[in-house]
């Protein structure tokens, strides 16, 4: 979930739909504390501002082969990809094809 007006993302672990988790909050702007805009968008840390979409991609549809979300920012004309980690760290990409049955003799 995304706030447009605070540029802020709310991660939840929804694995569990009758107890969803907030895991964590990210700033889709973080140089916007300390920079002015201007400034953050000359050196390119400007960021999401102003999310105005917010795509879930699953990893045949990612550019990296990972699921990932994307952030586009209207107001600073900005797109951003975020790719989902499982809790052990690893990327979030589809399980290997199951090894079929051997052939009946």
């Amino acid at each position: 979930m995304a706030v447009k007006t605070s540029s802020v993302a709310f991660v939840w672990d929804v694995s569990n739909v009758s107890a969803p988790r907030l895991l964590f909050v990210h700033h889709l702007s973080p140089a916007s504390r300390t920079k002015s805009p201007p400034v953050a968008y000359a050196d390119g840390s400007i960021g999401d501002i102003g999310v105005e979409s917010v795509v879930l991609l699953d990893a045949q549809a990612s550019p990296t082969g990972a699921a990932a979300v994307i952030f586009a920012g209207a107001q600073s004309g900005s797109l951003s990809l975020y790719e989902f980690v499982l809790p052990d760290g690893s990327r979030c990409v589809p399980p290997p094809p199951p090894t079929p049955p051997p052939s009946p003799p």
